[in-house]
């Protein structure tokens, strides 16, 4: 009886799909480009906040958290269209993790050379910032964005374990 239970739920399951092998030199490379690409979406916003006037409006950086939570969908999802399966889940982890925090990276370096160009910058970060060094509030965001990374990095790989598990389909739109 137990034989025959365990074939029967043995003859249910799906096949498991292949996980797509991805190289070291693709990731870092996709890492860069879709990193870089992040950094210039976050200070096209933050020139069109300038803009506009909206730079004391602190809670629009999370406007920053859904661009690279965007970006990073669109690069995984590329991935998985092109390769025709899944992407392991700690692989998606690791790529947007390290994509967000490169992002961050790129745009911290930006603030902190731009701050030294635009006083009312320089000001607002001081404010925001007070009674630490000048440089500091570029820290605090590199930080700020490696700690958003990690919740991205998790949503994604919860995201994508669909295509693991065979709950959602692999291709070509």
């Amino acid at each position: 009886m137990i034989r025959h239970v365990i074939f029967m739920s043995n003859q249910n399951k799906l096949p498991m799909l292949q996980a797509a092998r991805l190289s070291l030199k693709n990731m870092r490379n996709s890492i860069l480009l879709y990193g870089s690409m992040c950094c210039i979406l976050y200070i096209v916003f933050l020139l069109l906040m300038r803009v506009f006037n909206l730079m004391e409006v602190t809670s629009l950086r999370m406007v920053n958290y859904f661009i690279l939570w965007l970006v990073t969908f669109i690069q995984i999802k590329k991935w998985i269209t092109q390769t025709g399966k899944p992407i392991p889940f700690l692989q998606v982890y690791c790529v947007v993790f390290f994509t967000g925090v490169f992002s961050f990276f790129l745009f911290s370096v930006f603030l902190f050379l731009y701050a030294h160009m635009d006083p009312y910058i320089a000001g607002i970060l001081a404010k925001h910032a007070a009674g630490l060094m000048h440089s500091i509030p570029s820290v605090i965001i590199l930080f700020e964005g490696a700690g958003a990374s990690i919740i991205i990095a998790l949503i994604n790989m919860i995201y994508f374990t669909r295509y693991e598990e065979g709950e959602a389909r692999i291709g070509k739109k």
